[in-house]
């Protein structure tokens, strides 16, 4: 399988050349492209079904490695690279972000969960590997949006996710001294979260969207920040979105889309 085509990635911030390895391509044609999903149904008169459920499934990647020069003449493996390598790839049981360099602006977060390596008398060779992705597609690259707000500030926030169809964004912000409320409005839906009756206390806040909906207030996690806003967390759907805020302060927008693997 040919996922990557590319030499050169990273996983987990470190890049596969600090080891002296390079992705190569097996040869067989083909690559996992868009979703994988299975459908259930059940057929409810003669040709005709009822679709019951869609499930999605994390695929598995097949990597080759093979170690090498700078200039990519075949290198042998050393017992203590080997070590070094194991414990680089398969030592976390976390899910780690992998970087192809064909497209730096992908990120497929997963593990490592099986390997073969191969070589011959002299140690020069490659290893086979299995990444098991956590999620069915793969994202974007974080965008950090910054704003210094004085009163209103609108601008215009790009959303690219192409599985879902839209964006879930983290928000923080900082409000200046004495100031009491922010607002963040998406004119394109006319959707509005706001944030009132602030004080020193809570006027550093950070907003999670994506998977959990929680404001917390970075002056004292104690403080119940729904009693302090309306509960409305800030949506962009695909494509361009107008963007209004209103308050006092600076205001940091993170988005992250979901990207169809291709």
């Amino acid at each position: 399988m040919a996922q990557f085509n590319n030499l050169r990635f990273s996983f987990d911030g470190i890049r596969g050349e600090e080891f002296g390895l390079y992705l190569v391509n097996t040869g067989e044609e083909g690559k996992i492209f868009g979703l994988q999903r299975s459908v259930g149904m059940t057929e409810v008169s003669y040709a005709r079904y009822s679709l019951e459920s869609v499930q999605t499934s994390n695929p598995v990647f097949k990597l080759r490695l093979f170690k090498a020069s700078p200039k990519l003449e075949p290198e042998p493996f050393t017992e203590e690279e080997l070590d070094r390598i194991n414990t680089w790839l398969f030592s976390s049981q976390e899910f780690k972000p992998l970087i192809c360099t064909d497209n730096p602006d992908v990120v497929y977060y997963g593990m490592f969960v099986a390997g073969n390596l191969w070589h011959n008398s002299r140690g020069e060779g490659y290893i086979d590997l299995d990444f098991q992705l956590c999620t069915p597609h793969a994202f974007g690259a974080v965008q950090k949006i910054i704003k210094f707000v004085n009163g209103t500030e609108t601008f215009e926030i790009t959303c690219n996710d192409n599985v879902n169809g839209y964006c879930l964004p983290d928000v923080e912000f900082h409000l200046d001294e004495g100031q009491t409320s922010l607002t963040i409005k998406n004119n394109t839906t006319n959707q509005q979260m706001s944030f009132f009756n602030l004080n020193n206390e809570c006027k550093d806040v950070y907003v999670f969207n994506d998977g959990i909906q929680f404001a917390k207030s970075l002056n004292n996690a104690e403080i119940n920040m729904r009693q302090k806003s309306n509960n409305d967390f800030l949506k962009l759907i695909y494509g361009n979105n107008k963007i209004t805020i209103t308050g006092h302060g600076v205001v940091i927008i993170y988005v992250q889309p979901r990207i169809v693997i291709r």
